[in-house]
């Protein structure tokens, strides 16, 4: 809570201002920086010096207890919180700057919780009872016996089961990407119970619609659009989206043209009217122009001309389906005319946001993947162990991205952002598993002894780092705007998908990539003064 107040704090400071995207960073923050913790709390609960019954150890052995058990994972937190950073980073590749201040403040958040790590929970630790960190009841009783779960003892000998199941998931869950979507509406993103949408939708039944898809006309010849030749185009356009996909009606400057010539009497197409009669009806057009917002449509020198496609559904697939169709129908009814065209409007705009969003959320895969793996190289300096704690996180992201593509959940502005944050922070669960097993491994246990070990000593850690997660992320279920629930949700599941990946996945791979004749020497246990026991 602390972090993320000082999170919002430093916004301030730095005139960010809260929007509809921000609003979620403190959640989101507080879920992703809780991993280190539970880590690091885990392994001081472990340490002997604070388990001996009957007795309080004194401030140094305390102390010593919390330094060597930070010592020994403080490789792992720095490369987790920086690996974290760099998913909340890939934001800031988008151009929509309320997301760009969303990844680089989160990016701040996660660096400034790892420094916090190491300055105040020791403090913390060396202050509070050392009664808090003794295990109680019946894990208390396994730890002492040494015991281990059926699970553990299954998984330490079937390793090879347990990657061939995973891999069996994994398959039948990808060819789903096939089915993904882009899809986005900002109406069906409210509580359609509220007054909002309840009148939003009232309107578009009763009416054209209130979306503008506007195209614009423009022409190098001053007054074209006044000219028979002009009205014929505008006439040629009306008639033909009159079956364009979602658009309901037409507005133009022709309107006024076809209400005054009927006044007079006029039947049929305005441009088939003589040049006289089409001058005196744009005078009268002139004279009323102060009253109505004919200058909307046709500029005062008559070079350009704006026509308002009315729409009623202001999502993705509509405002796409209908610009496609224009793209089709309007170079052929250019051609040989002094004309070019664009568009315009709100629903065009919110096509392109949705689109630029979702794409460059796709892409910055590729740079989160990359600017972790060469982030693990540099520190790992190995490949192999690279690939061995990127596999069950990129196939645990697949695995998501297939579960949504047979849901028929489709990507949106929300939905999109959940797998870099899902690679960022799932990545987590792959460095403390290799972390601890490549220790054990270097103290000269065998395979099956290493993967048990260390599920008994970081699983239950890992594990209770995927339910907080989990949970932390579920928090953004109950809020009433359905983007943020679909990202909480996306989150919540990435993180046990990612969790159960990382167990399915990891035992094999950590064997396969790492051979003991590559197994480097273990590292000191303990740094600084001596503790009592073995952390």
């Amino acid at each position: 809570t602390r972090r993320s107040s000082d999170l919002v704090g430093a916004m301030a400071l730095w005139g960010v201002p809260i929007t509809l995207v921000t609003t979620i960073l403190p959640v989101v923050l507080m879920a992703a920086t809780v991993t280190d913790e539970i880590q690091s709390m885990a392994l001081i609960q472990a340490s002997a010096a604070l388990h001996e019954k009957g007795s309080e150890p004194d401030a140094a052995v305390r102390a010593a207890a919390v330094l060597g058990a930070l010592a020994r994972i403080e490789k792992p937190i720095v490369l987790t919180s920086i690996a974290t950073a760099l998913g909340f980073l890939s934001f800031v590749a988008t151009t929509i700057e309320p997301m760009r201040q969303f990844g680089a403040f989160n990016a701040f958040g996660m660096l400034l919780e790892m420094v916090m790590t190491f300055l105040i929970v020791p403090a913390l630790v060396v202050i509070v009872p050392a009664s808090w960190f003794r295990p109680r009841g019946r894990r208390a009783a396994q730890e002492a016996a040494g015991d281990r779960s059926a699970f553990e003892r299954w998984l330490s000998r079937n390793d090879g089961k347990a990657f061939a199941l995973g891999l069996l998931l994994t398959a039948a869950t990808v060819p789903g990407i096939f089915l993904l979507i882009i899809q986005d509406s900002w109406i069906d993103n409210f509580d359609p119970r509220s007054d909002l949408v309840g009148a939003e939708r009232a309107y578009n039944r009763s009416f054209w619609g209130s979306y503008r898809f506007d195209v614009v006309f423009e022409s190098r010849e001053p007054g074209y659009f006044e000219r028979p030749a002009g009205l014929a185009l505008m006439e040629e356009f009306t008639r033909g989206v009159a079956g364009a996909p979602g658009a309901r009606g037409v507005v133009s400057y022709l309107v006024p043209y076809r209400i005054i010539a009927a006044g007079w009497g006029e039947s049929g197409e305005v441009s088939g009217l003589p040049a006289e009669q089409l001058s005196r009806i744009a005078g009268w057009i002139n004279v009323i122009s102060s009253r109505i917002d004919y200058r909307q449509y046709l500029t005062a020198d008559g070079s350009s001309a704006r026509a308002s496609l009315l729409v009623n559904s202001p999502d993705f697939r509509v405002g796409r389906t209908l610009w496609r169709y224009l793209d089709r129908r309007l170079p052929p009814l250019l051609a040989g005319r002094p004309v070019s065209y664009h568009v315009s409007g709100d629903l065009p705009l919110a096509v392109e946001a949705v689109e630029g969003i979702v794409t460059s959320q796709l892409s910055s895969i590729a740079g989160t993947l990359a600017g972790i793996g060469l982030l693990l190289v540099l520190a790992l300096r190995s490949l192999r162990q690279t690939a061995v704690v990127i596999g069950p996180v990129l196939a645990a992201t697949a695995m998501i991205f297939g579960l949504m593509g047979y849901t028929g959940l489709p990507l949106g502005i929300a939905t999109s952002m959940f797998a870099s944050l899902a690679i960022g922070v799932g990545m987590t669960f792959g460095l403390y598993f290799l972390h601890e097993y490549l220790r054990h491994r270097a103290e000269g246990l065998d395979q099956a002894e290493a993967v048990a070990a260390t599920l008994q000593r970081t699983g239950r850690a890992i594990r209770w780092n995927a339910v907080a997660l989990a949970l932390g992320f579920m928090g953004l279920v109950f809020s009433a705007l359905k983007p943020n629930h679909s990202l909480g949700l996306l989150l919540a599941v990435s993180m046990l998908t990612g969790y159960g990946a990382t167990l399915l996945y990891l035992p094999f791979l950590a064997r396969w990539a790492v051979p003991r004749a590559a197994l480097p020497l273990a590292e000191p246990l303990q740094r600084g003064p001596a503790v009592t026991g073995e952390l």
